[in-house]
């Protein structure tokens, strides 16, 4: 008979869905039932159900042993995207709905998103959730509930639970929740505004402890319930040493740059072109490659494909966790986008972990005050421009560029990345589940 404390991990997001949230809870609950008296139980979507844009089996292994609950859910996802693109998981949106478009579907859709599911498109499995989640407390008796979102949706499940059991509840937001990005774009009415708020500051005022992954999302947060500022924490997303030591590295004859994840048009994508497009025009009779690795919205693949002499481009759609690694390990500059909001400092990439294990120079568009550009303060070729800084990054670029040509290409030292690990940030977990 096991003396473990049991911990149930209720999450939307688990393999084989794939994403940096996956990724985080994925191995806090690989590294709780190895390094701690704690058992963690899993509840999540079915992934016959669920509204997963794509499937990535390669972390299975990775959760192998882990107790896992399952249910189904009711969405309309999988149908927007067959409405939209002809395939109920091509068209599935990672956020809002619809991109740029201005025709009456697109318009219609997020009207509706915006003020029929609230917090998020995902609310649809709270009912089969709670239901499942009340007959596993039941059964396995858990000590602690932890949330995970988004979809922020999740949380509304640990709520409900908080009301029914004498049960401590741990919620996590990997992102602001009113404040999320893709809330700008979504016409939203004021009850709709309202409803949300409520129920962010009754999950924020009922939790018994509320994690998030960095200091500025943790103040935003905080600040909600100025009274209860002492139970709001953060670990840092961390990286997988492992992964990134097995991972092939490619010896590219050609100077390689690469963008790994999501890239949507929230994104300052206009700003990377105009980049791409000054340092196109030094390029003569030089060749460079671009790697965009992930789901990358069509709009920004059109802007990319046909105006560059000397950059070609290559989209290779979403991979497996190692081979964005290989392509992460083997470019010579890696950048990353952050979303454009009035919250630019909380942005923190779920990739920038990985990026910063590589060893490889790094330039972000983003807040040059906010979280990212913190941590990349402590390694030597790591920036943060504002997206108007177009000369500033042409030149940090270029900087890579000459060293590399020269064959002294150039290396970030990394001997204190460990704190970052995996093991490392689960560490902090345990303490943090200690003090509950």
């Amino acid at each position: 008979m096991s003396d473990k404390k049991k911990v149930l991990i209720i999450t939307y997001y688990w393999p084989p869905s794939g994403g940096s949230g996956v990724q985080r809870w994925m191995y806090f609950t690989k590294y709780l039932k190895e390094l701690s008296n704690y058992e963690p139980i899993v509840l999540t979507v079915h992934p016959k159900s669920a509204s997963y844009k794509t499937l990535d089996t390669s972390f299975l292994e990775k959760v192998r042993g882990i107790k896992t609950y399952s249910t189904r859910t009711f969405e309309l996802l999988k149908l927007y995207s067959f409405l939209k693109t002809g395939n109920s998981s091509k068209g599935i949106p990672q956020g809002t709905v619809g991109d740029n478009d201005q025709n009456f579907f697109s318009k219609t859709s997020k009207y509706i998103r915006g003020n029929w599911f609230i917090p998020d498109a995902r609310v649809g499995w709270n009912f089969f959730a709670t239901k499942k989640a009340v007959s596993i407390i039941k059964k396995e008796k858990p000590e602690l509930i932890v949330t995970t979102g988004p979809p922020h949706s999740t949380h509304l499940i640990g709520l409900e639970l908080k009301k029914r059991f004498d049960i401590k509840w741990m919620a996590d937001l990997r992102d602001p929740w009113s404040e999320i990005f893709y809330n700008s774009d979504l016409p939203r009415s004021k009850k709709t505004q309202k409803k949300d708020t409520d129920l962010e500051y009754s999950v924020l005022g009922k939790a018994d402890k509320v994690l998030t992954i960095g200091p500025s999302i943790m103040n935003l947060l905080a600040s909600k319930i100025p009274n209860q500022t002492s139970k709001f924490s953060y670990i840092y997303n961390g990286f997988d040493n492992n992964a990134i030591d097995s991972a092939q590295k490619k010896e590219f004859d050609t100077f390689t740059l690469a963008y790994v994840g999501m890239l949507e048009v929230h994104q300052p994508y206009l700003a990377l072109k105009k980049i791409l497009l000054g340092l196109d025009k030094v390029l003569e009779n030089t060749h460079i490659q671009f790697y965009f690795v992930g789901d990358i919205s069509e709009v920004i693949r059109n802007e990319f494909e046909n105006e560059f002499k000397n950059i070609s481009f290559i989209f290779t759609g979403r991979v497996t966790h190692g081979e964005a690694l290989a392509i992460m390990k083997s470019a010579h500059l890696l950048l990353n986008l952050f979303a454009e909001t009035n919250h630019s400092k909380t942005l923190i990439s779920g990739k920038l972990m990985e990026y910063i294990a590589t060893g490889n120079p790094i330039l972000c568009l983003g807040d040059p005050e906010g979280d990212a550009a913190s941590l990349l303060s402590n390694i030597d070729y790591g920036a943060v421009y504002e997206k108007t800084k177009i000369d500033e990054s042409c030149t940090f670029i270029e900087k890579v560029y000459s060293s590399w040509q020269q064959k002294k290409p150039l290396q970030n030292k990394v001997t204190e990345i460990e704190q970052f690990s995996r093991k490392s940030t689960t560490k902090e977990l345990i303490k943090l589940i200690e003090t509950i």
